[in-house]
């Protein structure tokens, strides 16, 4: 298993295959070898040879599925009866391989089927049957496959990515993983701090929250490491945080844990899982009641900072004099000598990092310890001011070897630079040489971290360092480059974890292309510095800088940050007048690249995108429709067309379907933010009637998707989920709960607007109805109270929250505040379905009126398939007066009703009412 150190947790490995096999459960045709390729590659050790698809994706007939290196061949299935008693599947493929390859003794069999363990033993003695003919038979189960994956290929970045768009849990969960594999390894030269160990140890057995603090240096992130090494057995998975740029704890509800652009719900898992969650280098004093209500029984938080906060922190001191004589004489043949060692104490103290650099120099430099000694005479009185001078005096005497790998931490004004700029920039070899020399501080997977002491030395002796001489832009620009299209994990998290340095270049030199490009990658619009952002008015009339494509790409996101970040400082006029001013940058970019370009398709979806937030609805109508109509892989294009088609729902519906059935013939080829917002949509009034129709075709993807999406903490699944939850609740309530007990739904507070409340109000109210029908009352209250929470948080309360806040209150027994929310929602809004919760309402409370209530609704009708709903609530109004009335009225409403289980639940009603 590619997990040497056992990091993954048994419950947690078999949480992963779960996942992993229901995914496999969709795969089928072409799908299925392009899913299995990269995994046959890579047991095999070498390329495999499939042979069973034609150009056009589809089987060839009677070849060979896979022929592999070692002269075995294999034939692949993903049908639904594979392992069922019959096995007719299996057989024909043992069959064909014995007709087709009969000089080859090493049959492997996949299929992404469950086989039981009865089949199990089915294949047991078939497989000693053919071992006893000279022929291995390997069968390869959905579970096998699945296990396979999770054991071997999780930190495979290359094979998951070309699998990930077939399996849609894949990309969480190998995030997850490896967010739980950037715990860096324990530094060989760690000495000591055994008490510390225990007693950061005890601490977390009696407080979910831990915080670690000391100066720079004295070792909090080795004393973390430690822990965690020591612990990590004790937890599902330990996570290891960067946590420099941490301001709010609520930002780990979509934290990018590997700067890669995917944001993990840390909270979720927190929440949800057991976890330890380690967050270093804490910068701020975060709330830590705040974290404290985030985890769950089983979850922990230690945090590293150099500030003591919170209310009871352990701090780390200076090493012991034993300790700090075992760091000093490490690896050397003759141990330090007493004098010399106190000599060394009374300089630096037990600094930990100074005495491991100290013994680098009698280690590796041959440096005499009685010379080491004199290094400490002449130091300043100030502790610290001799500990920075001794430090200076180190660095300064090897500055020939390590001067050009000091250089791109200060060229980027940070002493963390990304693990891929580093190698970029100084090659692995000189990543060796500061590890060497112990400059490098622990960190996270990814990054390669200079203790602050000896970045401080750098700064100090800057002058003579070869910054300017190693041309460390242009290596820079050719490494984003190299990764802008299609955009790579590289070039995101490069941009995001360097912004500070490409808003100093782009100051050095500001036009547009791929520096700009990254930029405007680096941060949210809003928090970008608008003079940065750019003209792109003045981009488009310039000359093109570079390559077009990547001048194209950095002028129309100058286009949207602009408008954006404007926009979301509250400023929306402005921002409009500005986006109306940029329209004409769209035809100078036609007009300097051509009609012929690959980015002509690129210009003219973000001009249809800037007339659709100017309010121009039926110009950028056409420019989606022209999109659509000469680009058939235009998906964004066609999800703005399908919200646009008011008029026309039958072809609004086929352009979305057309979008799943794309990513369903061919995962990849649709992002999963458009497939995510293709299931949001559906909530628009013209698309909601085909909600049942894309359940059926399609329940099981949605799921798998929002799932998916909700791992990364992106607030649109929660959209996507209210817009099919609700009837998922009452018709699949087995797919409402696999979404519903992952998605992380969070706090009034640290909802993104008052769309994404009122979107959990209605997923926490479906929850409520479902757990009813279930007699999970308690549950049910609960999922309502938090309902009402959300709903009374709003800013402002439309129609549309309206209604649904109005069902809360009535769930909630309170009539009168139902009453009172829908009688401030105006006449002319007031659509069938108001008064029939009107009614309800009014009936709760003992008020009369009721009946005339849903009479009107009835009259304001306009589809028959709700009729039999009206019908029942009028019976239910008029069974107390009227028992036959009643009957008659519920007999009318099994009789025209449309949904079946609907009119089995009336039908049980009736028997109810003639047995009482």
């Amino acid at each position: 298993m590619n997990d040497p150190e056992g990091i993954l947790n048994d419950e947690l490995y078999r949480r992963f295959v779960r996942d992993l096999l229901e995914d496999l459960q969709g795969v089928s045709g072409a799908s299925l070898e392009k899913l299995l390729k990269p995994i046959w590659d890579k047991m095999a050790g070498a390329a495999v040879q499939t042979n069973g698809l034609n150009l056009q994706g589809a089987p060839i007939s009677g070849a060979l599925d896979a022929s592999w290196p070692d002269g075995s061949a294999s034939e692949a299935s993903s049908d639904k009866d594979f392992f069922n008693s019959k096995e007719a599947k299996l057989r024909h493929d043992i069959r064909h391989l014995r007709q087709a390859a009969p000089h080859i003794c090493h049959w492997r069999i996949f299929s992404t089927r469950y086989a039981g363990p009865t089949a199990r033993t089915r294949q047991s003695k078939r497989g000693a049957r053919y071992l006893a003919r000279g022929v291995t038979i390997d069968v390869h189960a959905g579970q096998d496959i699945a296990e396979y994956i999770v054991r071997e290929c999780l930190l495979d970045d290359r094979l998951v990515a070309r699998i990930a768009p077939i399996l849609p849990n894949l990309r969480r969960i190998s995030e997850q993983y490896a967010a739980s594999q950037r715990v860096p390894d324990l530094d060989k030269a760690f000495r000591g701090r055994k008490g510390e160990i225990d007693a950061v140890k005890g601490k977390l057995s009696n407080n979910r929250c831990v915080v670690i603090s000391g100066m720079g240096g004295i070792g909090k992130t080795e004393l973390a490491c430690a822990v965690a090494h020591v612990v990590r057995s004790q937890y599902e998975q330990v996570i290891w945080i960067d946590a420099a740029a941490l301001k709010d704890p609520m930002e780990l509800g979509a934290f990018d844990v590997r700067s890669n652009g995917y944001k993990l719900n840390v909270l979720g898992i927190l929440q949800t899982q057991s976890a330890l969650v380690i967050l270093d280098n804490v910068a701020v004093d975060l709330d830590l009641d705040t974290l404290t209500a985030k985890c769950g029984p089983a979850s922990s938080i230690l945090l590293t900072s150099q500030v003591a906060w919170g209310s009871d922190p352990l701090k780390v001191e200076e090493l012991s004099k034993t300790d700090a004589e075992e760091v000093l004489s490490a690896g050397v043949p003759t141990p330090c000598p007493s004098t010399v060692l106190n000599e060394v104490l009374d300089a630096v103290g037990g600094h930990p990092l100074l005495l491991r650099i100290l013994n680098g120099l009698v280690k590796d430099e041959q440096v005499a310890w009685e010379e080491l000694a004199e290094e400490c005479v002449h130091l300043p009185a100030a502790i610290d001011d001799r500990r920075q001078t001794v430090a200076q005096r180190i660095v300064r005497r090897n500055l020939a070897v390590l001067g050009s790998r000091l250089a791109p931490f200060l060229w980027a004004g940070s002493a963390i630079l990304d693990s891929v700029l580093a190698k970029r920039l100084m090659g692995r070899s000189g990543i060796v040489d500061l590890e060497r020399w112990a400059f490098l501080a622990r960190s996270q997977r990814g990054t390669e971290r200079l203790h602050d002491i000896v970045y401080a030395c750098a700064e100090a002796l800057r002058a003579e360092i070869p910054v300017a001489d190693q041309d460390l832009s242009a290596k820079l620009e050719k490494l984003l480059r190299a990764n802008i299209d299609p955009k790579t994990v590289d070039f995101v998290r490069v941009a995001r974890r360097h912004g500070i340095l490409l808003a100093r270049l782009l100051t050095e030199r500001p036009v547009a292309g791929i520096l700009r490009y990254a930029y405007l990658h680096s941060a949210a619009p809003r928090d970008l510095n608008p003079e940065l952002i750019g003209d792109p008015a003045s981009d488009a009339e310039g000359s093109v800088e570079g390559p077009d494509r990547e001048w194209v790409l950095s002028v129309v996101e100058t286009v949207e940050c602009s408008y954006r970040s404007t926009r979301d400082r509250g400023d929306k006029e402005t921002a409009k007048q500005k986006l109306e001013g940029h329209l004409p940058v769209f035809d100078l970019l036609e007009q300097q690249v051509g009609t012929s370009s690959p980015s002509i398709t690129t210009i003219r979806h973000h001009r249809a995108k800037s007339l659709l937030k100017l309010g121009r609805v039926q110009e950028a109508k056409e420019g989606f429709e022209a999109l659509v109509t000469t680009d058939p892989v235009a998906y964004p294009s066609m999800l703005q067309l399908a919200r646009l088609l008011g008029d026309d729902p039958e072809r609004a519906k086929t352009l979305l379907f057309a979008i799943i059935e794309a990513e369903l013939s061919k995962p990849g080829s649709v992002q999963i933010t458009t497939l995510i917002e293709t299931l949001a949509t559906m909530r628009r009034r013209h698309l909601h009637q085909f909600n049942r129709e894309m359940t059926d075709r399609y329940g099981l993807f949605m799921a798998q998707m929002i799932k998916a999406a909700a791992w990364s903490g992106e607030a649109q699944p929660v959209r996507a989920f209210a817009a099919v939850g609700p009837d998922w609740s009452y018709r699949r309530p087995e797919l409402f709960l696999e979404v519903f007990q992952e998605i992380d739904l969070g706090e009034p507070a640290s909802a993104e607007d008052d769309d994404e409340r009122v979107a959990v109000g209605r997923i926490c109210i479906a929850a409520a109805k479902m757990l009813t029908r279930s007699d999970k009352t308690d549950e049910a209250e609960a999922e309502i109270k938090r309902a009402l929470s959300f709903f009374a948080a709003l800013r402002r309360v439309s129609p549309f929250a309206s209604a649904h806040y109005a069902d809360a209150a009535l769930m909630a027994g309170d009539a009168e505040r139902a009453g009172q929310i829908l009688d401030a929602i105006p006449e002319d809004q007031r659509d069938p379905f108001w008064h029939l919760r009107r009614a309800e309402a009014t009936r709760t409370a003992g008020e009369p009126g009721a009946l005339e209530l849903v009479d009107k609704g009835l009259a304001l009708l306009k589809q028959s398939k709700y009729r039999a709903t009206f019908l029942a609530a009028k019976a239910d109004i008029l069974r107390p007066t009227d028992h036959d009335l009643a009957a008659t009225l519920l007999q009318e409403a099994i009789d025209c009703c449309e949904e079946e289980k609907f009119r089995l639940e009336l039908t049980a009603r009736l028997s109810d009412w003639g047995a009482v």
